[in-house]
């Protein structure tokens, strides 16, 4: 199990797709984040049942479900709006992690009110690692081992 620590990965075309793609969506998701502090941007799918938000760093994501399953479903969309400077909350970038869940009896039957928060950081962290991968990666058409490969040169 060690020796596969000890091995450095090779240089491919997939890894090389990989992280580039994965630093593209660094920026984005960066950008979008920095956005986030004065503009919220929510995406609902499905109407009630889903929706998720991008607020002050965080993403927010909303999901409804009904026992007697009569949440009226409209199609989704997008809404947008600015974030007073008052609300712009830094903070909630760094320690926002939350999950809730509220059930309310209604008529109609229990309705359940799931809500997590997650900071972005963590997802970029994770954009970071194909592209990290890459750095540490040999080329593909490096010698198995450059210091008997050197002295024979010599």
């Amino acid at each position: 199990m060690p020796y596969l620590f000890m091995r450095r990965p090779i240089r491919t075309r997939r890894l090389s797709i990989a992280a580039v793609v994965s630093l593209l969506a660094f920026v984005t998701l960066t950008a979008a984040g920095m956005r986030s502090f004065w503009n919220w941007d929510e995406w609902d799918f499905g109407g009630y049942v889903l929706s998720v938000a991008l607020k002050s760093g965080c993403v927010h994501a909303v999901h409804v479900s009904n026992s007697q399953s009569t949440i009226s479903l409209r199609r989704g969309g997008h809404q947008s709006g600015d974030i007073a400077p008052e609300d712009r909350n830094f903070g909630q970038a760094l320690t926002g992690f939350g999950a809730q869940r509220n059930i309310l009896s209604l008529r109609a039957g229990d309705e359940t009110i799931q809500k997590f928060d997650l900071p972005l950081w963590p997802l970029l962290l994770l954009l970071l690692i194909a592209p990290v991968r890459w750095l540490i990666a040999q080329p593909a058409n490096a010698p198995a081992f450059p210091v008997i490969a050197d002295a024979k040169r010599a």
